[in-house]
């Protein structure tokens, strides 16, 4: 297991086997299955697997393990652009995702929206601000609700900032907000299930 900067060095120069890559996630899916916890898709930390040598192993993985749905985190320009750290990841990543083979079994959500949400303190002025803009269609929001730890603070640097997005979720602006822009909240497993009973998917607006 590589740092992320090796991985992706070593990724680009062709250096990862797929079979590794492949192997790999499909066990982390059979843990998540074995511990109850059956995964409705998959992403990756720091959106690894949008890398065109990673990509295809994954996708390959999750269909291996009847996973029909891999985030594809291609989210516009025109959310929260003054954030250039954030414009450059999006360039960065809509780049992979436009090399990356695509599943004929990917089934994700029309739009994704998370890259420009972080941000500690603005989250919750950046939430406000794009929940009325959501085009319409199912949009998959990334956001990273959480408890601050010690064991935390140890793997990941963003801490803090993950119980600001939990009160900003389960806040009762948000969810007047949500109402007002006649936004459904589900999860991909909703989706599937009601999409099982209607014949459909149903859309977020």
């Amino acid at each position: 297991f590589y740092p992320m900067p090796v991985l992706m060095a070593r990724a680009s120069l062709g250096l990862v086997s797929a079979v590794d890559v492949e192997r790999e996630c499909a066990a982390q899916i059979d843990r998540m299955t074995g511990a109850g916890f059956p995964p409705t898709h998959l992403d990756s930390h720091r959106h690894v697997h949008a890398h065109p040598a990673l990509s295809p192993s994954v996708h390959q993985a999750a269909v291996s393990r009847g996973v029909s749905r891999v985030r594809v985190p291609s989210e516009p320009l025109w959310a929260n652009a003054k954030d250039w750290r954030a414009t450059l990841k999006k360039i960065a990543l809509l780049a992979c995702t436009s090399l990356s083979r695509r599943s004929a079994s990917d089934d994700s959500t029309n739009h994704f929206f998370g890259i420009s949400l972080q941000g500690g303190g603005a989250f919750a002025a950046r939430l406000f601000a794009l929940i009325p803009k959501l085009p319409a269609g199912t949009s998959e929001l990334m956001t990273h609700p959480g408890y601050a730890d010690s064991d935390l603070s140890e793997h990941d640097p963003y801490t803090w900032q993950r119980e600001e997005e939990l009160r900003v979720l389960c806040s009762s602006e948000l969810r007047a907000l949500l109402s007002r822009c006649e936004i459904e909240l589900g999860g991909f497993g909703d989706r599937a299930s009601r999409a099982a009973r209607n014949g459909e998917v149903a859309k977020h607006r």
